[in-house]
Formats: C-alpha cells, sequence, structure tokens
C-alpha cells in the first residue's frame, strides 16, 4: 500500500476517491487532500477504501509525492524524505491575467498522465494589470493559484506558487500578505513549493534589495510553514546565481531561481550554475525556453539538449515555459483562433503540440520518475518538399521523425522500401512519386520497435516550401534612445542577401514578430522596445521567399553606447579554414570582434537554422568550430556583433 509516512497529517488522494470531485475539487472549492483525518480514524477509512479498490481497479498508480514525500535541500541538492537526490521535471504555466484558461484541474491532470510531469508552476500575475496593481481582480488571480494548488494536491503533484514580477520590491507588502495566505492553507502539507520572486531585473543589487526582500518573505512563510522548500530569484532575470552563491540567504531548505532560454544563454550561463553548484548552493529552474530569451525565434534543440544533460548532472529541476496557446514560439501549443479551438482541459492532440511543446513533451515522457513511456513514433517534422526538375510527378521531401518515450541509446530509422535503416540523426530527404502519398516510417532502440504512417504528400500540399535565397544577414543600428529605464527606442535597418531586383520583382515585406506589422516600406524601422525583451525576431518575405533572423537588440543597443567616441574598430574578418567544407564541421577565424559579443549562424540553402553559436566576448582571434551534419550543398554563415556583420558562403560537396 501507498500511505506515506511523514511528519505531517496523513490525508485521503481524492484522485483515487471516483466520482467525489468529478475532476472539479469539492463543493466546497477545497480539496479533500487538506481535510486532515483524525489517526483514530485513519485504519478504519483506509480498511473501507481498500475493500472498496479492490472490488474495482486495485490501486492508483503512487503519486511523485507519495515516492518522495516531504523535499529539503541538502548541500546543494534538493533531496526526498528519505534523503535521495529528487529532480522534479515540469511544465509552467503562463501569466495568470493573460492567459487562464489552463489553470484548471483537468488542464493540469492532462499534464500528470500525458506529459508525464512532476512539478506545476502557477505565474499569478503581479503587475501589468495582475494581483497588485489591479484591486478588482486581486481576489481572482490569487483564486486561480488555489486552484491549481488543490489540483495538484489532488493529483499528488508538487506545485511551484510563482509571484510572477520582475520588480517584486515594489510590491513586498502584498507579497507578505499572498504568502501568508498561502502557507496558512498549506503550509501543513508537502506539495508546496514557493517562488517568492520571478526575475529580479539587473539593476537591484543583491546584498541591499534582492537578498533582504527575500529574507522578509521567508520569515512571513515560515510563521505557518516552518519547512517547504522556498525558491529565490536572483539578479539578471535569475541568471546571476554567481551572487547568492557567493553571499547565501542563512536560512534552512533554500534554493536558487536559475532561468535560461537555449537560443540565448549557453555555455557560459551552464559555467556559471557549475560554480554555484561547486560552492555548495542547491539550484532550482523554475523557467526555461528552448528558445530565444525573448520567448520567440529558432528552438534551438541542441542547446536545449545540452541543457538538459546538464540538469541531470546536477539532479537540478526544471519546469518549460509555457503551457500556452498562443503565437510564441516557446508556447508548447499552437495559437487557438481562425478555427483552431485548443481546449482548456488538455486531451491535446500532437498537431495541436508546436515544435518546442513536442520537444519538452518527449523529454518529459522518457524521463518519468516511474518509467519511460512506450518508444512510439508520434510525426514527422517536414522540412521541404520540391518537386524535381524534369519530373514533375516526383517531390524530393526532407523530413525529421518525432518520437516520445526514447532513451539514450541510437535510434535506427528506415522508411519501408524507400530507405535502408541508419542511425544518422534526421533531417531524411527521399524523392517519391506522387502516386505513393504514404509511406511507413520504422525505427528501432534496442530490444523497442515503433511505425508511424506519413501522408507525405498532403503535407506537401499545404505547405509552401520556403525559397533558397532570401536572407536576413544582419542589422544596422541607426539608433538607440533611452526612453524610461526599462525602455529604449531603437532605429534600425535589416541588412538582406539574395534579394530579386528588377521591376517585375515583388517588394519584400519586412515585420518585427509581436512588436511590427508587415510593411513593404524601406527601413530604417523605429520601435519602442522594453529591455525584458532583448532579442527580437525579423521576418522577411518577397514572393515565395521567407527568411528570419534573431536580434539582440539590447546587445546592440549596451555596446554601441559604451563605444561612442572610441576609436574606430577594426574591419570584421572571417576565414574559412578550408572551403570547400570536407567534413560534417567547419573550423572559422574570426578577426575584429575581441572583447564584443559574437554571433555565428549557420543556414542550409532553404534559410533553415543548422548552427547557431554566441560568444559572450570574443578573443582578439577566434576560432570556433561549427557542426553542418552530413547533407551536403551550399550553407550562409552569417557573423555578427553589434555593429558590424558579414557573409560567407560555404559549400558542402
Amino acid at each position: 500500500m501507498f500511505l506515506l509516512i511523514r511528519k505531517r497529517p496523513s490525508f485521503i488522494h481524492t484522485d483515487r476517491l471516483k466520482g467525489s470531485l468529478n475532476g472539479q475539487g469539492s463543493a466546497n472549492g477545497k480539496s479533500l487532500l487538506r481535510q486532515k483525518v483524525r489517526p483514530s480514524l485513519l485504519s478504519a477509512l483506509l480498511a473501507v477504501l481498500l475493500i472498496g479498490t479492490s472490488l474495482t481497479t486495485g490501486f492508483a498508480q503512487q503519486t511523485v509525492v507519495e515516492k518522495y514525500g516531504q523535499l529539503r535541500v541538502q548541500g546543494n541538492r534538493i533531496v526526498s524524505q528519505s534523503g535521495e537526490a529528487v529532480q522534479l521535471r515540469g511544465m509552467s504555466l503562463y501569466w495568470s491575467q493573460w492567459i487562464p484558461k489552463f489553470y484548471n484541474y483537468n488542464a493540469i491532470k492532462w499534464l500528470r498522465d500525458d506529459w508525464k510531469i512532476t512539478v506545476i508552476r502557477a505565474a499569478m500575475a503581479v503587475d501589468v494589470g495582475g494581483y497588485a496593481t489591479n484591486p478588482a481582480a486581486a481576489t481572482a488571480e490569487k483564486n486561480k493559484v488555489f486552484t491549481v494548488i488543490d489540483a495538484a494536491v489532488s493529483l499528488g503533484l508538487y506545485v511551484i506558487v510563482d509571484f510572477h514580477v520582475h520588480e517584486a520590491q515594489n510590491y513586498k507588502t502584498e507579497a507578505k500578505a499572498f504568502f501568508s495566505e498561502v502557507a496558512q492553507k498549506y503550509g501543513n502539507i508537502p506539495n508546496i513549493i514557493y517562488e517568492p520572486w520571478n526575475e529580479p531585473y539587473n539593476t537591484p543589487a543583491w546584498a541591499t534589495v534582492i537578498k533582504p526582500y527575500h529574507e522578509e518573505i521567508i520569515s512571513t512563510i515560515r510563521q505557518y510553514d516552518p519547512d517547504n522548500i522556498i525558491i529565490c530569484g536572483t539578479r539578471t532575470w535569475s541568471q546571476n546565481v554567481d551572487e547568492p552563491a557567493a553571499d547565501p540567504i542563512n536560512e534552512p531548505n533554500i534554493a536558487y531561481t536559475l532561468h535560461y532560454y537555449a537560443n540565448t544563454h549557453k555555455q557560459w550561463l551552464r559555467d556559471r550554475a557549475q560554480a554555484a553548484l561547486d560552492k555548495g548552493i542547491a539550484l532550482f529552474v523554475t523557467e526555461y525556453g528552448t528558445t530565444d530569451a525573448s520567448g520567440n525565434g529558432f528552438v534551438n534543440e541542441v542547446e536545449t539538449r545540452a541543457w538538459w544533460a546538464f540538469l541531470d548532472k546536477n539532479k537540478i529541476g526544471h519546469a518549460n515555459w509555457s503551457v500556452a496557446d498562443i503565437g510564441e514560439s516557446s508556447a508548447a501549443l499552437v495559437r487557438s483562433g481562425n478555427g483552431v479551438n485548443v481546449s482548456a482541459d488538455g486531451g491535446w492532440p500532437l498537431s495541436q503540440i508546436k515544435q518546442s511543446g513536442q520537444l519538452v513533451r518527449n523529454e518529459l515522457r522518457s524521463k518519468s520518475p516511474f518509467g519511460a513511456a512506450d518508444f512510439t513514433i508520434t510525426g514527422a517534422t517536414p522540412v521541404n518538399c520540391q518537386t524535381v526538375t524534369g519530373n514533375p510527378a516526383m517531390r524530393r521531401v526532407s523530413f525529421t521523425p518525432q518520437y516520445n518515450g526514447q532513451t539514450d541509446e541510437p535510434i535506427s530509422f528506415s522508411v519501408v522500401n524507400e530507405m535502408a535503416p541508419t542511425t544518422a540523426a534526421g533531417p531524411y530527404t527521399l524523392n517519391l512519386y506522387t502516386d505513393n502519398p504514404t509511406i511507413r516510417l520504422e525505427a528501432k532502440q534496442g530490444e523497442n520497435t515503433a511505425s508511424f504512417a506519413y501522408d507525405w504528400l498532403s503535407v506537401c500540399s499545404s505547405t509552401t516550401p520556403p525559397s533558397a535565397s532570401l536572407v536576413i544577414s544582419g542589422v544596422t543600428m541607426v539608433s538607440c534612445q533611452t526612453l524610461t529605464a526599462d525602455m529604449r527606442r531603437l532605429s534600425f535597418t535589416p541588412q538582406y542577401s539574395g534579394v530579386t531586383s528588377g521591376t517585375a520583382a515583388p517588394a519584400v515585406s519586412f515585420s518585427v514578430v509581436n512588436e511590427m506589422m508587415p510593411t513593404t516600406a524601406p527601413g530604417p524601422y523605429t520601435l519602442n522596445l522594453y529591455t525584458d525583451n532583448p532579442t527580437i525576431t525579423l521576418k522577411a518575405q518577397q514572393g515565395a521567399k521567407l527568411a528570419s533572423y534573431s536580434y539582440n537588440w539590447v546587445d546592440a543597443c549596451t555596446y554601441s553606447g559604451a563605444r561612442r567616441g572610441a576609436e574606430p574598430l577594426p574591419a570584421l574578418t572571417v576565414t574559412v579554414l578550408g572551403n570547400p567544407v570536407v567534413n560534417e564541421s567547419v573550423e572559422v577565424e574570426v578577426r575584429g570582434a575581441a572583447n564584443q559579443p559574437l554571433r555565428l549562424q549557420v543556414v542550409d540553402a532553404g534559410g533553415r537554422n543548422v548552427n547557431l553559436t554566441t560568444i559572450e566576448s570574443a578573443r582578439e582571434v577566434e576560432r570556433v568550430r561549427l557542426g553542418l551534419g552530413r547533407s551536403t550543398g551550399t550553407y550562409l554563415l552569417r557573423v555578427s556583433t553589434p555593429t558590424q556583420q558579414g557573409v560567407t558562403k560555404l559549400i558542402k560537396p
């Protein structure tokens, strides 16, 4: 039997009492799990439950809270009640005031049962119309969080209660009131994890602002909850974990927040995190993305997996941003609207889960503490589809299969009657006749096999493949003006290569995702941007040709301002050490970028990203090895600093 023996009172798991909650909680709005059962009645009650259960379906699977019990911080690890290192993995809900639809029992149950989460994060909005700045909505925002907590408790999950704000020091009174109420209601159960300050900006000092704030909130919580873990935000959007490592909070069961976005924050931040761990503090990634820090841009699977490997090695828990059905690349679900309705209650088919969501879902399922999910091919991501010259009945199709339940063993992939088994990573390219519209994908990993019927012709017919030529090669910044402490007026001009010219050529349409609607007017373009959105995604289209570019405008502004009045910069020069490229990687030497942020991006002939490498501060002569994979063809290497950029063609015969 699964009754967890802990120092706290025992409870009934409402998820097992079929029909008592109907998936929504008890009639009075409180989870039965929080209604204490007197020990004298416990044996009799359990006997009744056992009899009823034995006559129906048997015991439900052990929950993660039953498995690990009361969590605590021990050294630089979060450990279970028995002292075992624990790594929770899960999802973060979006800002509560903007996407509240998933703050419900059924959605969280689906995430537990299908995505295999062990922790859910409730991101209660504090400002911008949230709990602290909109009195009319304060109770509603708080109750959304209580609904999530009740669901998590009922489902046997851990739940992170997040005071989601960048300037929490301005809302200390509200924070104390909120966390006091949470701790009084839920402080006697082991499910709760507190997060008093989501992401401090880069300006408030750890020692004089952030740490004292945390200490006051910790004192408030500890009046009612003596031991549940509290995760404390760190400076610069919760990236400066080196500061609490040097000056930690002198309280038990304290961990520190580390946030990252895989296409922006790379090895340098992992190095910083490792150094903090080595000094003895515990970390928890309460929010991360697979994309740029803006939440948009390229989904960087390579860096995402590098981060997961680092977190696994150090047993660091993590929650992905976010359960949302909006246009952001980091959102797990497709945008609702225009005939698409993503259910608020879960049950999402793979067609409604975006690239980032599928990547994260696969990771969660494959590393469930209750055993890996079945190995399956869940679908295929189309890369390209072109009519073969001279043969209108044949298409050249490129795609990447998607898996669930995979382990670290190599996967052997094949296409029945079309491609022999290979362990090489995708994408895979085949020449297929249109009278063979469905092909069978097969994969084997260890003793497990999987297959999938892929209707490639329907995908080709519904997808306009990008042209091979249009590229946004960089950005020329015209000016960067400070409007407020956290807002800049940015003027810039995108640089292109591959633009079709001539009187009959269509105009280039330019836009900035979530910031500027498409326009054919020539640059420079001017935007007012907040500094907590440091990377924007530029889009361009000319006819059927598409291009995109991730632009870290904050770095460009900062560096341009620091250099104003300095001596002229040396010219940026890029030397490819071996071109044509004969291997699966190429070494590049860059000069003229000393002490500047350096960005190297390789795109293929279709404008798709092949490799993206960023260096926080380049050396005088910076040598970088860039992976290209096995595919042959022409690639474009874009090298840029905040003030200069250049494009070099790579040939891989």
